[in-house]
């Protein structure tokens, strides 16, 4: 039944108010329950609440947007409550009043000029687009949202990062013309590209925490770590790179500090990212980390399908559609991560878990020297920027022991194991089409060769099961980075 309504000339209306809709709305969104919390857990909960509450009264006394980079990266990991989050936002712009500077455009300023040393030209170019004050508070806003809602509007907010890079990179030619004007303003080895450099980085953080923050929130299927983390290594090489280039426009002595030290942090996540890939690719060769439709209940010509090239190509293009329009970094297309994988399948699957190891302790011995860092600056951005590096030694380290655990146990050492992840795909589509002309009646005539490598694909089949049900788990270990997996080893 509708309800009229009359209009501003009091006609009736019909359907302008349904009573049904608030009753539809809670059949399609209903509330959330929350416990009662009682005892013990009360108490953790408001200690917990009172540690965030430190956390953000500290940002008043921030001295650099280094240091608040920092602190709004570590209450978010830390996943506070609305009311804190609340007061997070508050804290760090109300009513035209910003931390450290009296304006928003004060701040954005302040920001560039900590990394690198932009003329006033450049700046004053720039700056006639009013955009890049609203963005980059929004950076800021969004790690003050939960993880779910922080982790689409990232996604979201990296194609306006990615416009206004275009507009830096103008204002920055146009800059370094007018003041060297018998030199190449496009040419890369001679303009720095102060602002887009700044620009750049911004928004590289910003992908770097979407694509992990999936992680936390368990977005990604075990099978889908190899592309997601082959991913992530090219964005971190791509950051890594990025800050190498960015010393050229940042002179002087605190600059060279601010981008060494998040050059430890850039470059450890990049050798953690490269093992975690090799670790998920050679489990999810071995069937460990295996799809929803490689259940018991999956016949062998529906696996077929969904191992297709076409359906493959489908999935990647759908994983990663929030990046693949970006113009930078470039997306590693699905031809080219075909590629990269053909590379790791010429290496026999229990080697890439000695090259994984040695990848962790590359970045165990970046993060380790990153204990001993002292530098002339304000020792408590130092000590945020330790924190963050500990967070990440946690993850390391608990990653090496699980793979030495691993290569203890001998569950690799089998005969059957020791194969290249070519071989290991031969095999799955050996003895999935096997099954499949099994399944449907239609057993083709075999030659004596095509029934022994059926009888060997179902062997090595066999004992990729015996693995699985001691397979690999994907935790995040209390006290280390959510965004980062922890491999366990159950029973190893």
């Amino acid at each position: 039944m509708h309800v009229a309504w009359p209009d501003d000339e009091g006609t009736p209306v019909r359907g302008v108010f349904d009573p049904k809709c608030m009753r539809r709305y809670a059949a399609a969104a209903p509330i959330k329950p929350r416990e009662l919390i009682e005892g013990p857990a009360c108490v953790q909960e408001l200690e917990r609440m009172a540690k965030d509450l430190e956390l953000v009264e500290s940002l008043v006394r921030v001295e650099s947007v280094e240091h608040l980079v920092y602190m709004f990266q570590k209450i978010h990991i830390r996943a506070p409550s609305p009311f804190v989050r609340s007061l997070l936002m508050t804290t760090l712009a109300n009513n035209e009043h910003v931390v450290l500077a009296e304006s928003p455009e004060a701040l954005v300023r302040r920001a560039v000029l900590e990394m690198v040393a932009a003329p006033p030209r450049a700046l004053a170019g720039w700056f006639a687009n009013g955009d890049i004050i609203r963005v980059f508070l929004d950076w800021f806003r969004t790690l003050a949202q939960n993880p779910p809602r922080a982790r689409r509007v990232a996604y979201k907010c990296l194609g306006t990062w990615d416009a206004l890079q275009g507009e830096a990179e103008q204002a920055d030619i146009d800059a370094f013309g007018a003041e060297h004007p018998g030199r190449d303003a496009a040419d890369p080895a001679q303009n720095p590209f102060w602002v887009s450099s700044w620009v750049y980085h911004m928004k590289l953080m910003l992908l770097e925490g979407a694509l992990l923050g999936g992680v936390r929130l368990h977005v990604y299927a075990a099978y889908e770590l190899p592309i997601i983390f082959g991913y992530a290594t090219q964005v971190f090489e791509a950051h890594a790179a990025h800050l190498d280039r960015m010393h050229m426009g940042a002179p002087g002595a605190a600059r060279t500090q601010r981008l060494q030290r998040v050059g430890v942090l850039v470059r450890a996540q990049r050798e953690m990212a490269v093992a975690t890939w090799l670790i998920s690719h050679m489990f999810e060769r071995l069937l460990v980390f295996r799809a929803p439709w490689h259940s018991k209940h999956s016949d062998a010509a529906t696996v077929l399908r969904l191992e297709s090239t076409s359906a493959q190509r489908a999935r990647y293009a759908l994983r990663f559609r929030h990046v693949s329009m970006l113009g930078s970094p470039t997306h590693l297309s699905f031809d080219g991560w075909c590629a990269s994988a053909e590379h790791l399948d010429e290496c026999l699957l229990p080697e890439l878990l000695g090259h994984a190891q040695n990848a962790l302790s590359a970045a165990r011995t970046i993060l380790g020297d990153a204990k001993d860092h002292r530098d002339s600056g304000n020792a408590s951005v130092v000590d945020a920027w330790a924190d963050a590096c500990r967070l990440l030694y946690a993850v390391v380290v608990a990653n090496l022991v699980a793979m030495a655990r691993l290569q203890q146990s001998g569950v690799l050492r089998a005969k059957e194991l020791m194969v290249s992840g070519a071989a290991a795909l031969e095999y799955r589509q050996c003895f999935l089409q096997a099954d499949a002309d099994d399944a449907a009646n239609d057993r083709p005539v075999r030659s004596k060769k095509q029934r022994k490598d059926i009888e060997r694909a179902r062997k090595w089949r066999d004992a990729v099961e015996a693995l699985a049900r001691d397979k690999l788990n994907v935790t995040c270990v209390q006290g280390a980075h959510p965004d980062w997996p922890v491999f366990s080893v159950p029973g190893a």
